[in-house]
């Protein structure tokens, strides 16, 4: 990772690197050193993810990429220390404050639904962590799993376009799953107020 930009209490993953900062000096309470678990969990999903999809890292959507990681890192956490810090997968992904209402990511999901290719790091409002562990956990509600979002990430990784490889793993055109995604945002969003 470019560490230029890591600060403490942050967390980044490379190429066959991941480095999280646990700066105690700045902050340790339980919230703090919940956060650095979590940090930890999801870059060191995300050194898997590099090995699936190789050179192709710029082709797997940030949604994907994050969203996936942070439900690895999810599932991970809760076998973890005898489950002393995350009782149940819902603890652990409560620690995750990144954005995921339409106020602050619906740019950034209609920007998904036009573009499928990766935006990059950083240029979501954060929502491709957020919304985007939402969207993959909707998958998963569907009746997906982990595994088959790593095996598009897995197709992807051998040149394979991200529309082609996400029909070819859930039989769902990248359309049909904004489509149906949208409205089952929407129902989480009435269900709220």
């Amino acid at each position: 990772p470019n560490l230029d930009f890591l600060m403490p209490n942050q967390g980044a993953a490379s190429c066959r690197l991941t480095v999280v900062w646990r700066g105690i000096a700045e902050r340790d309470d339980l919230i703090m050193r919940n956060t650095m678990l979590v940090q930890g969990g999801h870059e060191i999903f995300h050194l898997y993810q590099q090995e699936l999809w190789g050179q192709y890292w710029k082709n797997v959507p940030d949604w994907l990429r994050e969203g996936s990681a942070s439900v690895g890192m999810g599932i991970v956490l809760t076998h973890f220390e005898d489950r002393r810090s995350f009782a149940n997968y819902g603890a652990a992904q409560l620690v995750e404050k990144s954005p995921k209402d339409r106020a602050t990511c619906e740019a950034s999901l209609t920007k998904w639904e036009k573009n499928l290719s990766s935006e990059g790091f950083g240029f979501n409002n954060g929502c491709e962590y957020g919304l985007g562990l939402l969207m993959n956990e909707y998958l998963i509600m569907k009746g997906y799993t982990l595994k088959d979002s790593l095996d598009v990430v897995k197709l992807i990784g051998t040149g394979v376009d991200f529309p082609i490889a996400f029909q070819q793993v859930y039989k769902l055109s990248t359309q049909d799953f904004f489509r149906d995604l949208r409205g089952y945002l929407h129902f989480l969003e009435a269900s709220v107020q």
